[in-house]
């Protein structure tokens, strides 16, 4: 059948065009076939299984909120001193910047095993450096890549994608220029998807590691109780098992910080359940900070 063919005109298809469509799709479904014979021999389905059950990889886990509220901090604490002494490591692409002075305050004793990259191409102009969105897009989904391939060799125990909230920022400024749209200008329907396509693309991308996976966002993310958010949010929040909501409370003597269990696939029992991992007493700066109960929660108890 032709692909100019309109299914909505009256005209109908003749049999030449009918037999033409069989022809298509026996040969489609031969295609199919033989790329399941490819894609599904014993030894990837018997590997398969053996990741799918690993405790690790039921994360898949968006932790939101305002700045300075500990999100980046928590998803760190899912990397023990227990993995660095047995050489696992974490991974972090991050977006925000926000990573590496985390780890030199607070995270030294897990050295290299804590790898920090800033994914941002840059390019200089006459108006100074700017920001190649593309590119950038296109490094982060290369790293993603490496990690599929090479995760058990290098004991990469998880992944975390940090600036959800600044990525999709990126991918309107890509669209942006590809469709030669001002910052204040109006965009339609369909330019927008084309943004959705680029963001979401990486994140599914992410998704299908088969270890845990972490991504951080802004409070933009987060649905609340009217559920009015964009299309990108809302698949966003759909693709994860775990969502975890971080907040900060400042009072005249300490300051607060708490976790809010939004979404716990594999305990929903969990869901709703707030955590304080975190309180600083301000006349003497001294703080305790406790995560363990929020992994246990999110994952039904089972070690990770």
């Amino acid at each position: 059948m032709g692909d100019d063919w309109d299914s909505t005109s009256e005209e109908t298809p003749n049999k030449e065009q009918d037999d033409d469509m069989d022809k298509a799709i026996t040969n489609h479904l031969k295609k199919d076939l033989k790329e399941k014979e490819i894609l599904f021999s014993d030894d990837d389905v018997e590997k398969w299984a053996s990741i799918t059950t690993k405790p690790s990889s039921k994360i898949c886990c968006l932790v939101y909120g305002a700045d300075g509220t500990g999100k980046t901090g928590i998803v760190y604490d899912f990397f023990t001193k227990e993995d660095v002494s047995q050489g696992k490591k974490l991974w972090v692409v991050d977006l925000d910047g926000g990573g590496l002075p985390l780890k030199e305050s607070y995270h030294q004793d897990k050295g290299e095993n804590l790898v920090v990259i800033d994914p941002m191409v840059t390019y200089e102009t006459e108006k100074g450096t700017q920001i190649d969105y593309l590119k950038t897009f296109a490094k982060v989904r290369a790293i993603v890549r490496y990690v599929k391939h090479n995760w058990e060799k290098n004991k990469i125990k998880a992944f975390v994608f940090d600036g959800l909230s600044t990525a999709l920022s990126y991918a309107e400024q890509q669209m942006r220029l590809t469709k030669h749209i001002d910052v204040d200008g109006g965009v339609q329907l369909r330019y927008w998807l084309q943004r959705n396509k680029l963001f979401l693309e990486t994140l599914e991308q992410i998704r299908s590691l088969p270890i845990a996976k972490f991504f951080i966002a802004h409070e933009n993310f987060i649905i609340g109780d009217k559920g009015q958010v964009s299309s990108v949010v809302s698949k966003t929040n759909a693709m994860m098992v775990q969502k975890i909501q971080c907040k900060r409370v400042v009072s005249p003597t300490e300051v607060k910080f708490t976790a809010v269990i939004d979404k716990s696939k594999y305990n929903v029992t969990a869901e709703g359940q707030q955590f304080e991992f975190c309180k600083v007493n301000k006349s003497d700066k001294s703080f305790k900070w406790e995560t363990k109960e929020i992994f246990e929660s999110i994952t039904g108890g089972v070690k990770k």
